[in-house]
């Protein structure tokens, strides 16, 4: 189940972006990468190193990953109503406003 989870795209955007952030320390090198192997997975566009974001709904999944690789304690959701200068990120995701 772990690999075919994805996001669903609602119909219409609601205009808000979730951004992932993390700080996973060196010493936790492999569940940094498999975790940011499954925020591509599911979608998520790279904004920074350790900066993740997509138009979708997306918390309970990022939930689950945090708890299942044991790297809450390191990984913030946001829920941004604004990012600057994100016309990228609308042609990205293929997003009108």
């Amino acid at each position: 189940q772990l690999e075919e989870m994805r996001l669903i795209k609602p119909k219409k955007w609601d205009k808000k972006w979730r951004e992932v952030i993390f700080d996973v320390p060196e010493k936790y090198k492999h569940l940094r990468d498999v975790f940011r192997m499954r925020l591509v997975q599911l979608g998520l566009y790279q904004l920074q190193e350790s900066v993740y974001v997509s138009p979708y709904p997306c918390f309970n999944e990022i939930e689950f990953l945090r708890e299942l690789y044991g790297i809450a304690f390191t990984v913030q959701y946001l829920l941004v109503e604004r990012i600057e200068d994100d016309t990228f990120l609308r042609t990205h995701f293929e997003i009108s406003t």
